[in-house]
């Protein structure tokens, strides 16, 4: 309870001075992060950190199942077909890249992981995380084309890469088990084809009951705010119950929502984004608590992977994706280097300790997967917006006929702080 009511007074004196600290290239995220490695280092004891797993594991959760939902409802697939040429290279071919690159380098630099414990910490560490990098997303002097790469990029990697992380996660706890191939490949099979199926019923269903009540003016505009995220939630946990990957299921029917509704308002979406937002900002709090007694254990070879993941391991696939758009070295450097880790990771790195047992595991994947989201953090919050402006600066003498500056259909962007 003493961690909670930390946390709410956090949001209210952290409020009164957010634009003073915006100014100052202090994001929230930061700022929640060191809160709860203080709190911890004030207050709290190991055996209360245990006591609050399983709750610190449903607060990602749902606030992953929230953002899954609340990203893929903002892409429009019937005009992505427009601006999908940057945000598709570097999902179909640097997402895969970037798991493949991992995977080698934790197997080099980590030796007490299996290849497949290298594998996974490569996924969980794939995806990358919209709301740090929001300064970037949101930010009107980037060309909208550049913005909406890393927007799309980040709204959909996460959904792609949790069924990589499941395949994996499956099969060191069948190898763990000494299941046969037959069971392991079910329960993979379950997990994908329940959850996507049951995400995209949900998709449809919750889509036409929305539009028929609004044509029928049934619904109450505080209603409509508050059935968007309960639809996300209802979606992610009954599929789960019926042997289903909730994540998945949810980022189906976000994604599904999103054409059979056409034109989703603000107030369907509003209050599901400042319930995400609310969630997301808790479990970055309880992050810092959480990884403060571990600090101490991380080794350099920890930090040297954090530090490649977030440049050598990110930039060198997104440079190969990109490669024939003809696009300014500024501008591969860019979108390689904002590939900030954070809720997806974190949140797939608790699900890797409910899965296989902390004994089960080398105490190196957890930490590598800790140290890189801290890294992220920090060195993404502090480098958005001078980066940004230096980016913008270099971009001026761009032809007009320059791939950056070509027209891109221009999705929503997940509300910022």
């Amino acid at each position: 309870m003493e961690i909670l009511v930390a946390f709410i007074l956090l949001v209210i004196v952290y409020g009164f001075v957010s634009q003073l600290l915006a100014n100052h290239n202090i994001t929230p995220h930061m700022v929640f992060v060191s809160a709860g490695i203080l709190v911890a280092f004030i207050t709290l004891r190991d055996q209360q950190f245990a006591l609050e797993t399983e709750i610190f594991i449903l607060t990602g959760e749902v606030a992953l199942a929230l953002i899954l939902f609340g990203d893929a409802s903002r892409i429009r697939l019937h005009a992505l077909r427009s601006a999908a040429d940057l945000p598709g290279r570097l999902l179909l071919i640097g997402l895969p890249l970037t798991i493949l690159l991992g995977t080698v380098v934790a197997a080099i630099i980590l030796p007490q992981l299996s290849i497949w414990e290298a594998a996974i910490l490569a996924s969980v560490l794939s995806p990358t995380d919209a709301g740090l990098g929001q300064a970037v997303v949101s930010d009107k002097r980037l060309p909208v084309r550049i913005r909406q790469a890393l927007n799309i990029e980040s709204g959909l990697n996460d959904g792609l890469s949790t069924p990589i992380f499941m395949i994996l996660v499956a099969l060191v706890t069948a190898e763990q088990s000494l299941q046969s191939p037959g069971q392991w490949l079910n329960f993979i099979v379950s997990q994908i084809g329940i959850g996507a199926g049951f995400g995209i019923l949900m998709g449809v269903v919750g889509g036409r009951l929305f539009t028929e009540a609004g044509k029928r003016q049934w619904v109450s505009q505080t209603f409509t705010s508050l059935m968007f995220p309960a639809l996300a939630l209802f979606t992610w946990y009954v599929a789960d119950e019926i042997g289903g990957n909730g994540f998945i299921a949810a980022f189906c029917g976000g994604l599904t929502i999103a054409v059979v509704m056409r034109n989703i308002t603000e107030e369907e979406r509003d209050f599901g984004e400042v319930t995400g937002q609310w969630v997301s900002l808790l479990v970055f709090f309880l992050f810092g608590a959480v990884a403060f007694p571990l600090l101490g254990q991380i080794t350099w070879q920890i930090c040297v992977y954090a530090l490649l993941s977030l440049t050598i391991i990110r930039m060198l696939p997104v440079a190969v994706s990109l490669m024939g758009e003809h696009l300014n070295r500024a501008t591969v450097l860019f979108l390689g280097w904002f590939g900030p880790r954070g809720l997806a990771s974190i949140v797939l790195g608790l699900i890797l300790l409910r899965e296989i047992a902390p004994e089960d595991q080398p105490v190196e994947l957890q930490l590598a997967i800790i140290t890189t989201v801290l890294f992220s953090v920090f060195l993404h919050g502090i480098s958005a917006n001078p980066l940004v402006a230096r980016y913008t600066k270099s971009i001026q003498a761009l032809h007009h006929t320059s791939p950056e500056l070509s027209e891109s259909v221009e999705m929503p962007n997940r509300q910022g702080f």
